[in-house]
């Protein structure tokens, strides 16, 4: 994360890198809805390592997948899924490794 830069703001910087997707200048923080958290250290060499810090929103929006312009070396693929979809494309390794917010991102669009 830049410094200066909350979570939100990079996460606005986020959408725009890698599906082409400008967020509204006047996105706020309650405009997000905050999933899970979780901190994760990476040992670099014998004296470094780097802390790594992963914040996962929801920001709902109603596109189509036509109005997304993917950066093809951050993102493989775009598309609608279920919750039960997701469920199955974790469980064949179609995500990046770090699943934590699997769970979490079930639980919210199923209790709907």
């Amino acid at each position: 994360m830049p410094f200066g830069l909350d979570s939100v703001a990079c996460a606005a910087s986020e959408v725009m890198e890698e599906i082409g997707y400008m967020l509204p200048k006047a996105v706020e923080v309650k405009d997000f809805r905050f999933m899970t958290s979780f901190r994760n250290m990476v040992i670099v060499s014998d004296n470094f390592f780097e802390n790594q810090f992963y914040d996962f929103f929801i920001y709902n929006i109603d596109l189509k997948l036509s109005d997304f312009v993917v950066q093809e070396d951050e993102v493989e693929e775009i598309r609608y899924a279920t919750a039960y979809e997701i469920k199955q494309m974790a469980k064949q390794g179609l995500f990046h490794p770090r699943t934590e917010w699997i769970d979490v991102l079930y639980r919210y669009i199923t209790k709907f």
